[in-house]
């Protein structure tokens, strides 16, 4: 019987498996849009008569892409030139490097993924194909400027959204351009489908300039790439899930092989890692009651990696004699977050009881900064324990996490009567840390609107030290703003509030 299952496992496996689909050389991109490789990347065809290249473009070499891509683009060229007149050919800007990874100006196209095309302008002939700003048209539009040929844009769109072979995660460009697309769109009674595609990942990115002198499009991994490792930086649309899912029957069969061979159990797991397998957390979470030890720490490794917020929610059910995953839910803390890592860091900051720290400093200073990183009002008693510590570091550290919770700024001297007005302001607007960071960073005698007061801080957001967080936070709640600019890197926090305070200054005018 045993026999049996392990030959109908290693048949599903081969059934499913990217090597028996494959009907030819295929790239296989590894890493993400932003930090990656690709392998057998293909170079666009020299002398396609509906397929070409910027000269700029060629002749540094970034036109190497995913083999899928190329292809597709290949197809989309030749049934763009037929209906557009005159015959016009598609023509690209950069792609990327032979074998993958960074090219200037861009962060991205580093696997092959990523394509500038040409958006296509009125009048060819006096503006000749260039990466350079193109303007919707109007009434009033000056001949010597660049205006977007509308129709052509959109039927270059439409051809895009309908080749199956790309699993488009976005189409960027600049917020005018693409309501003027899809007003067009609309006119024209296009397939509403495609119109309501178009209207979902036509969108100008937010942590870059507004793409208005072309087309960025991004393509989401194949089965193959996944498999090897490549992480999609966008939504799960709709017309990606099923090849997620191939994936996920595939690594869930991987999983059910390692049952019966547990050689096969740190390869079966690496692989649910490398293709981001969410669903298969339960099954992960299954393996960590395992009786081998040796077992139950594969387990929680992977589901560690996979999702920290997972595997948080799951220790935290354990005992706390019997948690023996500490180390890895020390890890996941700084990866996750969130109201729950902050909850797990106060509760660690309370079993140490009246000491603090209680042993272990680093533990302690790390726990502070999850504290300091998700502010929560829960911890002010706890924090402020810390923050009357012999050891100076932990109480610098603590009087920084305390003046993130009452939303102040750092005093200058770390004493008794500092710790006691922070502690009086929390008391005094219990729960609503939004109304403290407003009496901080705003004046008292006058109401602001969000905007108003973006306009006003705006200055103040670009740094790196409490003021500055404090001041995100106040402005991404009043404005609501979802992504939380404190989570990411200071580079991609200034592009951020670049865009945010240029449409600030939109508003004005």
């Amino acid at each position: 019987m045993k026999a049996l299952l392990v030959t109908i496992s290693i048949l599903l496996v081969c059934i499913l498996s990217p090597i028996a689909m494959a009907t030819g050389p295929q790239s296989i991109a590894v890493g993400s849009h932003g930090g990656g490789s690709v392998d057998g990347a293909v170079r666009v065809p020299v002398g396609d008569p509906w397929l070409r290249m910027l000269r700029k473009s060629r002749s540094r070499r970034y036109d190497y892409g995913h083999s899928r891509v190329v292809g597709a683009l290949m197809d989309v060229a030749q049934r763009y030139g037929t209906r557009t007149w005159p015959n016009r050919p598609l023509w690209l800007g950069n792609i990327g490097v032979r074998g993958g990874g960074k090219i200037r100006p861009s962060r991205s196209h580093q696997i092959g993924l990523d394509v500038d095309i040409v958006i296509p302008v009125l009048d060819p002939r006096r503006h000749p194909p260039a990466i350079r700003s193109v303007y919707p048209p109007s009434e009033e539009a000056d001949p010597k400027i660049r205006t977007m040929d509308v129709n052509a844009t959109w039927i270059l769109v439409e051809e895009i959204l309908r080749t199956p072979e790309l699993d488009i995660l976005w189409l960027f460009i600049a917020r005018p351009l693409a309501n003027v697309l899809i007003e067009h769109a609309i006119r024209e009674r296009a397939d509403p489908d495609i119109v309501l595609r178009a209207i979902l990942l036509l969108h100008q990115p937010s942590d870059s300039r507004s793409h208005d002198d072309h087309l960025h499009l991004r393509v989401g991994c194949s089965m193959d790439d996944r498999l090897a490792g490549c992480v999609n930086s966008g939504p799960r649309w709709s017309w990606v899930l099923e090849t997620h899912r191939r994936v996920e029957r595939f690594a869930f069969l991987e999983l059910i092989r390692a049952l019966f061979e547990p050689s096969r159990l740190s390869r079966a797991l690496d692989q649910v890692v490398r293709s981001s397998s969410i669903p298969l957390t339960p099954w992960l979470k299954v393996g960590m009651l395992a009786r081998d030890p040796n077992i139950r720490d594969a387990y929680a490794k992977a589901l560690s990696a996979l999702s920290p917020d997972q595997f948080l929610e799951w220790v935290s059910q354990m005992d706390p004699v019997e948690n023996e995953f500490f180390s890895l839910e020390r890890k996941a803390l700084q990866k996750a977050p969130g109201l729950l890592a902050a909850e797990r860091a106060l509760y660690y900051l309370e079993t140490d009881g009246e000491e603090c720290p209680n042993g272990d400093v680093e533990k302690t200073m790390d726990l502070l900064d999850i504290l300091i990183r998700d502010p929560i009002d829960g911890a002010a008693d706890a924090v402020a324990t810390c923050a009357r510590s012999s050891d100076r570091r932990v109480r610098k550290k603590a009087f920084t996490a305390l003046a993130r919770i009452a939303g102040t700024s750092v005093p200058k001297r770390l004493r008794e009567k500092e710790i006691a007005r922070m502690a009086a302001l929390i008391e005094e607007y219990p729960e609503d840390r939004l109304q403290r960071l407003t009496l901080t960073y705003l004046p008292a005698n006058r109401s602001f609107t969000p905007w108003q007061a973006v306009a006003r801080l705006r200055k103040r957001v670009f740094g790196s030290g409490i003021d500055a967080m404090n001041i995100r936070d106040l402005l991404e709640a009043k404005v609501g703003w979802r992504r939380r600019t404190n989570l990411v890197s200071p580079s991609r926090r200034r592009r951020i509030w670049l865009n945010r305070t240029r449409s600030v200054r939109s508003r004005k005018r």
